[in-house]
């Protein structure tokens, strides 16, 4: 859990994917060098992407690394595990291998709105995508909550930004909630005195500048 935070962070990413680095040692010729004990990312394995070595006396020998094929991220973890390198390999396999990313939720417009009000309305900020075997792509339910129209929406600028969510269900077990948000239309028809203030203010503009 830990890792799968810092790898939101594109320092973290860019420090945990170094193989080698080398500083200036201000009081020496030579440079300061930190080489990456991760062996999975400096030869053994060509989709590795980061990850951290430890040994404590009740863990033993522990790692956790990261892999990246396509557009699947994935995390290992093992303890006390002697041949460790091996045992995240064969795991990351395993897992491209047997898993694709579906796409469950599109990004943009939801389509299929019976509520009049949020035709053509309401959208999802980003897409969602999900691992899964070829046998469990049919188990993904979408249940969307949307907040009932008020008389004050009638209004654009009253109707807030979230007008409900997305529950995502795999397996009948709710998996992630998304918001769903509402595009305010825009004002097509200026008033009769926005145009006069608009067309004046062109004309004062015009005789200013010659």
């Amino acid at each position: 859990m830990l890792t799968r935070y810092a790898m939101k962070n594109d320092t973290y990413r860019q420090i945990s994917g170094t193989e080698v680095h080398r500083a200036p040692n201000p009081n020496e010729k030579w440079d300061r060098v930190w080489k990456n004990k991760n062996r999975l990312l400096t030869g053994l394995y060509e989709y590795s992407t980061g990850g951290k070595t430890g040994y404590t006396k009740l863990a033993k020998r522990t790692l956790v690394s990261t892999a990246t094929k396509g557009d699947m991220n994935l995390i290992a973890v093992t303890l006390n595990a002697p041949s460790d390198w091996n045992d995240h390999i064969h795991m990351f396999e395993s897992a491209f291998k047997q898993f694709d990313m579906v796409q469950v939720i599109d990004g943009g417009m939801i389509k299929n709105v019976d509520e009049k009000f949020y035709k053509k309305q309401i959208y999802f900020g980003h897409e969602f995508t999900y691992p899964v075997t070829e046998e469990e792509r049919e188990l993904f339910k979408i249940d969307i909550k949307l907040l009932s129209p008020k008389e004050e929406w009638k209004e654009q600028r009253n109707v807030p930004e979230v007008v409900g969510k997305a529950i995502i269900y795999f397996d009948e077990k709710p998996l992630k909630e998304m918001p769903v948000y509402y595009k305010r239309k825009e004002e097509q028809n200026e008033s009769f005195l926005d145009r006069f203030k608009s067309l004046f203010t062109t004309i004062i503009g015009v005789r200013a500048n010659g």
